[in-house]
């Protein structure tokens, strides 16, 4: 069951007390955002419905992007947004091998970051799944080794896969970038994601990148550093979708600047 969230762009109207029993805490973004609500359990909301709220020249260019969101309601000062993350059924009985079709071939390559192609990074993922013929179950593998593995720091601009694999250490976009890497070495058609990921533990909305995985017949979501579980959630908002990681700067570029 969806709940409903407001999320104001000024801080008064972001402090008010609201007449919720499960949503009692206020919440501020460090990006721009204040949200009004804490969530229990937040790595089991598959369905939100949130109300955006802030000035028309800041709504009128707001838009979440529309595989995982849909409006509801709008208006000059705001936007309904129901927020559902794909998944289906076919995504828990994809095998591996799969089979990629042609359009999707490219989010199984190298760039100038993302490295299937690295012995090592290939290596260790052939080693995370074998045995695993489920495909679902062995992205899941390589994500939690990742969050296992990376020691959280943001000291460093976006890194090519190579080195985050030698020095294990980086933010969402590296976790991301390598994430992407293992999973196309095993024949996962693999992108990346950027928006934002509501935090409940730290009290806060902030930039995130995190991966997007095609499985059995839809895009489904992963995350090596934020909020999971054993189904997609509904707290990561997101705005761009890339398949290249030198579009990665660009696109954090645009979500930094959009509020």
């Amino acid at each position: 069951m969806a709940e409903m969230i407001q999320i104001h762009s000024d801080q008064a109207a972001a402090t008010r007390e609201i007449d919720h029993q499960t949503l009692p805490d206020i919440l501020e973004d460090v990006t721009g955002m204040k949200l009004d609500f804490k969530l229990l359990r937040p790595w089991s909301i598959t369905e939100l419905t949130l109300r955006f709220e802030g000035p028309p020249e800041v709504i009128k260019n707001f838009h979440l992007h529309e595989d995982s969101a849909t409006v509801q309601e709008k208006g000059e000062t705001f936007r309904v947004v129901e927020i559902k993350p794909p998944f289906s059924e076919k995504v828990l009985v994809a095998t591996l091998p799969l089979t990629v079709r042609d359009d999707l071939k490219p989010f199984l390559g190298a760039d100038a970051y993302i490295a299937p192609d690295h012995p090592g990074i290939a290596a260790q993922a052939a080693e995370l799944v074998q045995g695993e013929p489920n495909a679902f179950k062995a992205a899941k593998k390589l994500e939690l080794w990742v969050r296992n593995q990376i020691k959280i720091t943001f000291d460093k601009g976006i890194t090519a896969a190579p080195d985050i694999f030698k020095d294990r250490s980086g933010d969402c976009s590296e976790c991301s970038v390598l994430f992407a890497s293992l999973a196309r070495s095993v024949g996962i058609p693999t992108r990346l994601a950027v928006g934002y990921e509501a935090l409940p533990i730290k009290s806060s909305c902030e930039f995130h990148v995190w991966n997007e995985c095609y499985l059995g017949d839809t895009w489904v979501q992963f995350d090596a550093t934020g909020t999971v579980g054993d189904r997609p959630n509904a707290l990561h908002l997101k705005l761009f979708d890339i398949g290249k990681a030198e579009e990665l700067s660009s696109a954090i570029q645009q979500v930094i600047g959009f509020l």
